[in-house]
């Protein structure tokens, strides 16, 4: 987990920050819209920077395509 947080500290600080930071919203975006339970996974918390709430049902990840492992190491 550390390790992903490290990658996506790095892509908020290059060059393009500012691209970087719209992909980021996209992709959390099509999450929300793909999963409504979305709150419900630690990752989607890492990746928008926000806590979890204390009655949630923690899973770690998306499946396939809409991993955010996959989608931090990628950028």
């Amino acid at each position: 987990m550390a390790d992903i947080k490290q990658k996506l500290n790095n892509a908020y600080n290059r060059e393009d920050r500012f691209e970087m930071h719209d992909r980021l919203a996209e992709f959390g975006r099509k999450l929300t819209e793909k999963y409504p339970d979305c709150r419900n996974y630690i990752l989607f918390h890492v990746l928008i920077s926000s806590t979890p709430p204390s009655n949630a049902t923690i899973k770690e990840d998306f499946p396939g395509e809409d991993s955010i492992i996959k989608f931090i190491e990628n950028l």
